[in-house]
C-alpha cells in the first residue's frame, strides 16, 4: 500500500515515535516517475511533485519548487544529479486565410513549446528541497505532438 504523510515533518516524526503517524491513502494518478540519486520522484496530477521516503514508506511533497503551477508535466529525467521536468504549453497562433474563391475560411494553427524546468535537489534534515535553477522552452513542436518517454544521453 502506498501512503502519503502530512506536510509537517516535525509533527510527523514526533507522532511516529509515539506510534501515531497520520497517513492517508493516495487517490491520485501518477503522470511520470524518475529516480535521482537513489530517490524516487513522481508527479501526481493533484498533489504535484513528490518523493518517496523509504524510512516511513510514504510519499512526501517536494519543498520549494512548485512545478505543477508552471505547466502540465509530461516527462521527467535525471540530468547531472538534478531533476529535469518537461511539459507542453501552447505557443503563439499563426493565422492562415485561404485565397481560394471557393474557400473563404481562416485556419488557426497552434504550435506547442516543450518547456523544461531544471530543479536542483537538496536534503534539508529529513526533507528534500527543490530549487529551480533554470526554466525555458527547449523546442517548438506541432500541436498534435505528445511526449511519450524521456531519455538523457550522456556525453
Amino acid at each position: 500500500m502506498v501512503e502519503m504523510v502530512n506536510e509537517s515533518l516535525a509533527e510527523c516524526s514526533q507522532r511516529k515515535r509515539r506510534g501515531k503517524v497520520k497517513r492517508k491513502r493516495m487517490s491520485d494518478n501518477v503522470d511520470c516517475v524518475c529516480v535521482v540519486e537513489n530517490v524516487l520522484y513522481a508527479f501526481f496530477r493533484s498533489s504535484g511533485l513528490m518523493w518517496f521516503d523509504t524510512k516511513i514508506n510514504a510519499w512526501r511533497s517536494l519543498e520549494g519548487a512548485k512545478v505543477q503551477y508552471l505547466f502540465p508535466v509530461d516527462a521527467m529525467a535525471e540530468y547531472d544529479g538534478k531533476l529535469a521536468v518537461f511539459g507542453l504549453s501552447s505557443s503563439a497562433m499563426e493565422r492562415y486565410t485561404s485565397s481560394s474563391v471557393m474557400e473563404r475560411y481562416t485556419y488557426t494553427y497552434t504550435n506547442n513549446n516543450v518547456q523544461c524546468v531544471l530543479i536542483a535537489l537538496h536534503r534539508v534534515g529529513e526533507m528534500i528541497r527543490g530549487t529551480i535553477e533554470w526554466s525555458g522552452a527547449v523546442a517548438t513542436v506541432p500541436r498534435l505532438f505528445a511526449l511519450l518517454h524521456c531519455l538523457v544521453a550522456s556525453h
